[in-house]
């Protein structure tokens, strides 16, 4: 109800914001209904908490495991949204890919595909491409990520980065903030049984305060 009460008022008077921006989108004459757009509101709020768990805790160890780029960023916080694009590209912690269907009849690498035949593209090997980033095994912070498949591309780029970067860019900068001497402790463990994700269940951290 309040959802809709908002959508209303957006449709009265559109802004600068996420909403407008759905009230306002057009494909062909067709434009999304209150329905779809709760719908979508609804998804990018569940899938952008879920993901940004685990984006979060993979950022935190990587930066821990390496003092000397954690050191780069404490001094140029303006880095920090290179240390997420960073993260995601050295130790994503996605695991089931991306379905796509063939849009025609296609070989790839000796494989014939069917159109209309699903493909799942398993996008996080991407970030390991040599032809793509340099010495792909270093993680670096001030690296080019222009060519990143982190959040997809084109009309499947994810409706919610905006939000789980704004999220993450605020716990990253409070939690050094507020433990600026923050370690790695001497536990981690993994949900390999999660549906999508490689999950970090626990990670030990010393504080030092």
């Amino acid at each position: 109800k309040l959802l809709n009460q908002l959508i209303d008022e957006k449709r009265a008077q559109p802004g600068d914001d996420f909403l407008s921006t759905l009230i306002l989108a057009e494909d062909e004459g067709s434009k999304l209904s209150n329905m779809e757009m709760c719908a979508l509101v609804g998804a990018v709020l569940g899938a952008g908490s879920d993901t940004a768990v685990d984006l979060h805790s993979y950022l935190i160890k990587n930066l821990l495991n390496h003092p000397d780029e954690l050191k780069v960023l404490k001094a140029d916080e303006s880095l920090v949204q290179g240390a997420i694009s960073e993260t995601l590209r050295y130790e994503s912690s996605g695991k089931t890919g991306l379905a796509r269907y063939a849009s025609e009849d296609l070989e790839i690498n000796g494989y014939q595909i069917k159109k209309g035949q699903m493909v799942q593209l398993i996008s996080t090997t991407t970030g390991m491409d040599p032809k793509v980033y340099e010495n792909p095994r270093k993680f670096d912070i001030k690296r080019d990520h222009d060519k990143s498949l982190s959040f997809g591309q084109g009309p499947h780029y994810c409706i919610g980065v905006t939000l789980v970067r704004s999220q993450t860019e605020v716990m990253l900068k409070e939690l050094f903030k507020r433990f600026p001497n923050l370690s790695l402790g001497d536990e981690i463990k993994y949900n390999y049984d999660h549906h999508n994700a490689r999950r970090m269940e626990v990670m030990m951290v010393n504080t030092n305060l």
